[in-house]
């Protein structure tokens, strides 16, 4: 199986980061999403208690891709159990609130860079 399967989920994707992004970048411009809000979202759904996800204090990252239509969610996990990180909530999220069309996606990736799953 490629280390790259492609997972199509209906609503869902998006993920938070420990590490922030670095501000004033071309992606952040043309992205749908306000990064920070993104960001300030998912530990509101998933890391605040008494509802933090089992999974939430594994996602290391969110950054955009260089097209700003692409969410990068880095975890400490590997392959196998990177199918813990529900894609498809973090992109409903992410979609909820995108302010215009778009062809937003989310990527799940290793913290060596291998993407694992992709959900739009």
């Amino acid at each position: 199986m490629s280390r790259r399967a492609i997972v199509v989920a209906g609503l869902s994707a998006i993920a938070i980061a420990a590490s922030g992004c670095s501000g004033g970048s071309d992606a952040e411009a043309e992205s749908p999403v306000d990064i920070t809000k993104l960001r300030a979202e998912v530990t509101e759904h998933f890391g605040t208690p008494p509802n933090e996800a089992p999974w939430y204090r594994h996602i290391t990252a969110i950054n955009l891709g260089a097209n700003g239509q692409q969410l990068r969610v880095t975890t400490d996990l590997d392959e196998r159990e990177s199918r813990r990180i529900p894609c498809g909530l973090l992109w409903k999220l992410a979609f909820e609130q995108a302010d215009k069309p778009s062809n937003l996606w989310v990527v799940v990736v290793g913290t060596d860079g291998v993407e694992f799953g992709a959900c739009a």
